[in-house]
């Protein structure tokens, strides 16, 4: 079980980091939907982070696509890869069961990260959402997850 977890681990890291490439913004002309303030951001988190324990991970993902400005090919990858890790590994995660907001982190007046854990039976998984203002109102800037605790102890 453990050789297993650690094979998964690995090849989680792999799909990680071609999730961080999706994470840098690129203009989407049509559909962009800016977010009116910091609680909307919050309350749109929420909703996805929802979504994901409920298994809806397509309906998760079309709640941030109107408020997410990068490509459609770096959105599809994104959700794709997540619905592959997700649905492959649940033998290993065992069942979602819920979960929790850990934290709100800001620069200025400009920026805001939330952090989730999404918590299964056997692992967690830790989702980041980065909300940038570029004048008065928000978009979602970056979505990135992974399963590892750094960034979650102070």
């Amino acid at each position: 079980m453990k050789t297993t977890l650690q094979n998964y681990r690995s090849f989680f890291l792999v799909i990680f980091l071609s999730a961080l490439i999706v994470s840098v913004p690129v203009a989407r002309v049509n559909g962009l939907e800016y977010l009116s303030d910091e609680m909307a951001c919050v309350k749109l988190s929420g909703r996805f982070m929802q979504n994901m324990v409920e298994g809806e991970i397509e309906q998760a993902f079309s709640l941030i696509e109107p408020h997410f400005p990068i490509s459609r090919q770096q959105f599809e990858n994104l959700m794709e890869n997540t619905k592959t890790q997700l649905q492959g590994s649940q033998g290993d995660f065992g069942n979602t069961l819920g979960y929790k907001f850990v934290r709100e982190e800001r620069v200025k007046d400009f920026l805001v990260r939330f952090t989730f854990v999404l918590k299964h039976e056997f692992i967690f998984t830790k989702w980041r959402f980065i909300y940038y203002k570029p004048s008065e109102k928000w978009l979602l800037n970056s979505l990135n997850w992974d399963d590892q605790a750094e960034g979650l102890f102070q």
